[in-house]
Order: structure tokens, then C-alpha cells, then sequence
């Protein structure tokens, strides 16, 4: 039941997989910085921060199933830990060991490690790195496989009181090599996420634009191309995928990222 194929036959390009551009990618980063200065890896905090108000798992990335009970026990950039200041490169989720990790886009395997503090999965876009820390991999995982989107990358790993997914990406640009992730070009996944949502929100508010505009073309009834119009509309802000682009294996969510990342053609 594992979707994994062989990376050498799988080409890896931005068109292929439907992403941004870097370079927007990493504007998007900057804004978000400007926004929340905590986000900054270069700013060092004048104090050590405050704890993270924890909160109930969003469930915005299709990481772990609907069903389960999670919470985001950390978010993005600075943060205390031990009473130090520490730039957190990622999100932190609790929840109950042996959670299912699922990965959100497709992409080939860096790295894999399972066993120690530092054992997860890496796995590639072509553009980005999505890191799955305190993982046990699946078994069989293997540098150079191919994974589909909704692919089990793993469990969660027994970690104490702490327990818990991290969960970063890195704008890395093509990379074989899983070091090539640093403070530098991390960027808020959640940040990321929201911004991919209003592109293809977008995308569909100009396409339903251009379809209104054919519309006129072809019908000089008002009223065939007013019931159109509303139609398009209601179809542009609807942000949930439609039921072919559910994920074979993966969690089912009111909004997920493969409605973003779409299939190689």
C-alpha cells in the first residue's frame, strides 16, 4: 500500500510540481518577518520570551489524521527553552505516540535517520525541504524514494513529557543534501501555508473572471449570464479541494495542501 517509486524517474521542477517561485517564496519570508519581528533568526531577543500560549492543532497541514487529538505546543521563531533564548526553526505538535505522520507534498527522501535526538525523515520539492523530526521512519524508507503526497513518513516517537512532531520547511532551493536547511531560510510553515491558500484563491477569482468574460462573448441574456457569475464566484472562494483530489492514504481535512502542491502531469 506504499506509494514510492525510484527519485531517478521522477524529474524534479517547479513546474512539475506546481510551486511559486523561490524567489517569491523567500519575499513572502521577508514579509513575514517585517510583520512579526520574532520571526528574524538575525534579531536576538533583548530578554528571553515568553512561553508559547499553547493551542489546539489547527489541523491547516495535513500532517497527522482528523481524528487525532493534538496540540501546537510551539510555534515559529523565538522562543525561552530553559531559560535561554532559542530561534525555533519550525512548529512543535503533542500528540500521543505512534501517530501517524503523514508528509504534504510529494518529493524525494534526503534523509532518514531512526533512532537519537535527531531521527525523522527530510524529504525534497525540488525547491524546499520539509524536515519530520522525533519520527520513527516507515519501515523500508530509503534515501532516493519517491513519495506521493498523503505518504505515512512515520510515527511519532516516545519523547518523555515531550512528545511531539517538528515540523519545518526550508526554502533551500535544489538540494541533495539535508544540511543545506539553516535559520536562514527557514520560514514559517503556517505562514507559508496561508499564502499558498490565497494564490490559489486568486487563481480561481481570475479564472472565473475569464469565464464571466466568454460568457458575454457567446449569450446576450442578462439573466443566464448573471445565474454565471454567481456561480463562479461561489466556486472561486470555495477553498475546499474537490472529492477526486483526495489523497489515497492521507488524512482527510476541511482545507488541505494538496489542493496547493497538485499532481506532477
Amino acid at each position: 500500500m506504499r506509494s514510492i517509486e525510484s527519485a531517478e524517474s521522477q524529474p524534479q521542477s517547479r513546474e512539475n510540481l506546481g510551486l511559486p517561485s523561490l524567489t517569491l517564496q523567500m519575499g513572502w519570508r521577508e514579509q513575514a518577518m517585517a510583520t512579526n519581528v520574532s520571526f528574524n533568526p538575525q534579531l536576538w531577543p533583548s530578554q528571553v520570551p515568553q512561553d508559547f500560549e499553547q493551542q489546539t492543532w489547527s489541523k491547516e497541514l495535513p500532517l497527522m489524521a482528523p481524528q487525532v487529538t493534538a496540540i501546537l505546543t510551539s510555534d515559529f521563531g523565538w522562543r525561552g527553552l530553559y531559560n535561554k533564548r532559542d530561534f525555533h526553526s519550525g512548529i512543535d505538535i503533542a500528540a500521543a505516540a505512534g501517530t501517524v505522520i503523514y508528509t504534504p507534498g510529494p518529493g524525494h527522501v534526503l534523509y532518514v535517520k531512526h533512532a537519537g535526538t535527531d531521527s525523522g525523515v527530510v524529504i525534497t520539492d525540488g525547491e524546499r525541504q520539509h524536515t519530520f523530526w522525533h519520527t520513527k521512519p516507515a519501515p523500508g524508507l530509503k534515501r532516493g524514494d519517491w513519495l506521493d503526497r498523503g505518504y505515512r513518513v512515520g510515527t511519532m516517537v516516545k519523547w518523555g513529557s515531550r512528545t511531539h512532531l517538528h515540523y519545518s520547511v526550508h526554502l533551500t532551493g535544489p538540494s541533495d543534501t539535508h544540511k543545506a536547511r539553516n535559520d536562514g531560510n527557514a520560514i514559517d510553515p503556517l505562514t507559508l501555508i496561508r499564502r499558498l491558500k490565497q494564490g490559489v484563491i486568486a487563481a480561481k477569482q481570475a479564472e472565473a473572471i475569464q469565464a464571466q468574460q466568454s460568457e458575454l462573448a457567446w449569450t446576450g441574456d442578462s439573466g443566464l449570464r448573471d445565474n454565471h457569475r454567481s456561480l463562479m464566484l461561489a466556486a472561486a472562494h470555495q477553498s475546499s479541494p474537490s472529492e477526486r483530489s483526495k489523497p489515497a492514504q492521507g488524512p482527510e481535512l476541511t482545507y488541505r495542501v494538496e489542493t496547493l502542491l497538485p499532481e506532477r502531469p
